[in-house]
């Protein structure tokens, strides 16, 4: 009977670790996702508001709107 309790408790531990790594590497990559996004939107937020501020000293030129 001891010997059945030892095998359901290394099959408990085992079945916890491994849904300790998959929710860890899944949790891993939402966060560098996110970090990504987040890099993303800043870059396009500087590309506009320097464009913006290009049209601005044009004073809103024809080439304001050209891309």
């Amino acid at each position: 009977m001891e010997s059945l309790d030892l095998a359901a408790l290394k099959i408990t531990s085992l079945i916890m670790v491994t849904t300790f790594n998959y929710y860890y590497r899944t949790l891993g990559r939402l966060i560098i996702r996110s970090f990504a996004f987040i890099r993303c939107f800043a870059a396009l937020s500087l590309h506009a508001l320097i464009c913006f501020s290009n049209c601005l000293k044009a004073k809103f030129s024809r080439y304001c709107w050209a891309g």
